[in-house]
């Protein structure tokens, strides 16, 4: 989905919910975030995670 040189875990694909974030990296029309603490945001944001402290 991300290409070979991108099979590094984690990684968060983003649908089209929500807006994209700025950070979010690209492949072909894929979003994706790969920062762990950053996938833990998003999913707190997005999704009523407990927020990491």
């Amino acid at each position: 989905m991300l290409g070979e040189a991108r099979q590094g875990l984690p990684v968060l694909i983003l649908g089209d919910e929500y807006a994209f974030p700025a950070d979010a990296g690209t492949f072909g029309e894929t979003r994706y975030v790969s920062d762990t603490r950053r996938i833990l945001e998003l999913l707190a944001e997005r999704h009523g995670f407990p927020k990491v402290h």
